[in-house]
């Protein structure tokens, strides 16, 4: 009994005493991250917002913005639901972990301005700033910002007090994108900014655009386009500085004659144009990207090209011939041709896989498994007409390598599968649909087969 009420004094002081302080570690310089090449920044990010490195020369470990998505990765790391990344607060990006203020919202003056309220160190270390809205003020405070490294998105307002006209930008600016917002931009003459290093057009009225609409930008190292222009604007052969060429999207694109002279090119995006000939690109020396998707391209370049890491060519007219004919030139280079090559290069080295399920996950952690159903994946050549589906699939599948995702996809009507780094769900052969299912449905994930077998509740062909 006496061991007993010992006990229970023991545990009301134990239970009363306030908790121990945890003593404060000195903080430890992180160690700086490695460099990364350009050639492993995906395509549709470039700004650095969370700076390791620089703009021009990004570190593993860089937060990278895609401005018109709104999204955010981190270099050489695959999205990962979860590793928190920047999150909007009101009107600022927030980095995760540090809380400093990384990007801003302005949508007019007085509270809808918050650079008004940051100190000069803070306006100093933003990485982007969305311009929403326009005034002296504003304009004031945008002067105030490193204009070596932040990038200035411009929102178009047609409330503004001139709509369809660029602002007035500090001349020094050096990073500049045109964003969808509500209303557009009429061609203007950008002279003015001739230190542009980056600049984005998403923005700009279809129609023809005038030569001297990229005149004096001699530095120039990105050009993002978007779709719907008629016609290019000439001299982008002088713009010999440039690393960085997206014109994707852009129907009537269909010379490529200026790139002999880019000879820094670094990426060119041309997915989805008019494009047929590549002969400008062969022998190229600092080609490390290129993107031909959903051309009507035949050959490949010629010549050995030495830096060239990548290049993707599915819904495209290239034979096996040709497409053996540049391995063999070029070895080093990862030719994607099909799209499933580009899925099983990606998911490669993945020894767990969660297939998420109702009413619980499946986890598969046998690496030999989870190489046979990569193997079995064969998509059908992707057509113009891109297969659909309007649910939100049967399964999910993330594979990992350790702690790192490598990627996620999404399993439908016993035949398509959905991946973010296809353009389209992709639609599997019959017997590849077979395959993949027979391997769920052995690891206790039986909907795809029985899509299969029930012609009524069979694949979806994209109809």
């Amino acid at each position: 009994m006496a061991n007993a009420r010992l006990a229970a004094v023991l545990l009301v002081l134990l239970l009363s005493a306030p908790a121990a302080r945890p003593q404060p570690f000195p903080p430890a310089d992180p160690p700086r991250p490695p460099p990364v090449s350009g050639a492993s920044l995906h395509f549709e990010y470039e700004q650095v917002l969370s700076l390791a490195g620089t703009p021009d020369e990004p570190r593993a470990g860089d937060v990278l913005a895609d401005s018109i998505m709104d999204d955010y990765r981190t270099i050489d790391a695959p999205p990962d639901p979860a590793r928190p990344g920047p999150m909007w607060e009101g009107r600022r990006l927030l980095e995760a972990g540090t809380g400093r203020v990384i990007a801003v919202r302005v949508g007019g003056d007085g509270p809808l301005n918050p650079l008004a309220a940051l100190d000069e160190a803070t306006l100093g270390g933003l990485g982007a700033v969305y311009l929403e809205a326009t005034s002296p003020s504003i304009l004031a405070c945008v002067a105030r910002l490193d204009l070596r490294r932040v990038c200035v998105v411009v929102v178009p307002n047609p409330d503004a007090p001139e709509p369809g006209r660029l602002p007035p930008l500090p001349v020094r600016l050096e990073r500049l994108v045109l964003a969808p917002g509500r209303g557009l931009l009429e061609f203007t003459d950008f002279t003015a900014l001739a230190e542009l290093r980056a600049l984005k057009l998403l923005v700009l009225r279809a129609g023809s655009p005038p030569p001297e609409l990229l005149a004096g930008m001699k530095d120039l190292r990105v050009l993002v386009t978007g779709g719907g222009l008629r016609g290019w604007p000439g001299g982008l052969e002088a713009l010999t500085a440039l690393r960085h060429l997206d014109l994707a999207r852009n129907a009537s694109l269909r010379d490529i004659g200026f790139a002999r002279a880019l000879r820094s090119l670094r990426v060119l995006r041309i997915a989805a144009t008019g494009v047929t000939d590549l002969s400008p690109l062969d022998a190229h020396p600092q080609l490390r990207r290129l993107d031909v998707r959903g051309t009507d391209v035949r050959f490949l370049p010629c010549g050995a090209l030495p830096a060239l890491a990548e290049v993707r060519a599915f819904l495209t007219r290239i034979s096996r011939e040709e497409a053996e004919r540049f391995r063999r030139e070029n070895p080093s280079c990862r030719l994607v041709i099909r799209p499933a090559d580009e899925l099983r290069t990606e998911l490669a080295g993945a020894d767990e896989l969660r297939i998420e399920r109702a009413p619980w996950p499946t986890v598969v952690r046998d690496p030999q498994a989870i190489r046979e159903l990569l193997a079995a994946v064969d998509v059908e050549d992707m057509g113009r007409s891109p297969a659909t589906h309007a649910c939100g699939g049967d399964y999910s599948l993330w594979f990992h390598a350790g702690e790192t995702l490598l990627g996620h996809l999404t399993s439908a009507h016993g035949n398509l599968l959905d991946w973010s780094g296809w353009p389209q769900p992709g639609e599997l052969t019959p017997s590849s649909a077979r395959a993949v299912a027979r391997w769920l449905a052995a690891r206790g994930c039986p909907r795809a087969l029985e899509q299969l077998d029930d012609p009524e509740a069979g694949g979806n062909r994209g109809k």
